[in-house]
């Protein structure tokens, strides 16, 4: 007497993680990653496709700070309103300048690092333009924070030997542009990046 074949059993797709469901992984999963971790990712994906390469440099250059917006809005204020708009810009810069430095050191394109490196020359020439508020924003230190976040991102630029690209992209003549509207009112901010970009290594300015 012949025994019938046992029922099979329905084959489990193993691949699908209870945590995660085929759709993907929701934001409040992703948010879990450790900032470093996720770095490291958009890096690998920028990697990976032109079209995710652009997306990130424009999520770059989305979240670096409004500053004009908020000089512009307090021209004709008082002293007290561009105190407040100040320590605002002041605020803005910092996080800003966090957060354009980590995006170019996740990605693996050019593009990016110049183009963050041109939104810090107009972080810089919006300040020097900006007339009470700026003045405010100077004793504040905020020249020194985008100085010294050049500084950094040059060095990365540098380390991808991309120096001489960044030149022939123009960016030297711009910080030549920005160092000479500030040396206007005695500052010196931004002489030792200019130099470096110009290649100038041995120039030192206090």
């Amino acid at each position: 007497m012949s025994v019938p074949p046992a029922s099979k059993r329905a084959r489990t797709d193993d691949t699908t993680s209870p945590a995660f469901p085929s759709a993907g992984p929701t934001l409040q999963s992703i948010s879990t990653i450790p900032a470093s971790a996720a770095y490291a990712l958009l890096h690998q994906l920028s990697q990976s496709s032109p079209d995710i390469s652009a997306l990130i440099s424009a999520t770059i250059a989305k979240h670096a700070p409004d500053i004009a917006g908020t000089v512009n809005s307090t021209r004709r204020s008082g002293g007290g309103a561009q105190q407040r708009a100040a320590e605002q810009i002041e605020q803005d810069i910092e996080r800003g300048v966090k957060e354009v430095l980590a995006g170019c050191k996740a990605s693996d394109v050019y593009a990016t690092r110049l183009s963050a490196f041109e939104t810090l020359i107009g972080m810089g020439t919006i300040i020097a333009q900006a007339g009470g508020v700026g003045r405010i924003l100077a004793m504040r230190g905020a020249p020194d924070t985008i100085a010294d976040a050049m500084s950094a991102l040059y060095d990365l630029i540098e380390e991808k030997g991309e120096a001489d690209r960044l030149v022939r992209d123009g960016m030297a003549h711009q910080l030549d542009d920005l160092s000479s509207l500030c040396m206007g009112n005695d500052d010196t901010w931004y002489l030792s990046i200019a130099a470096r970009v110009n290649g100038d290594e041995d120039a030192v300015y206090e």
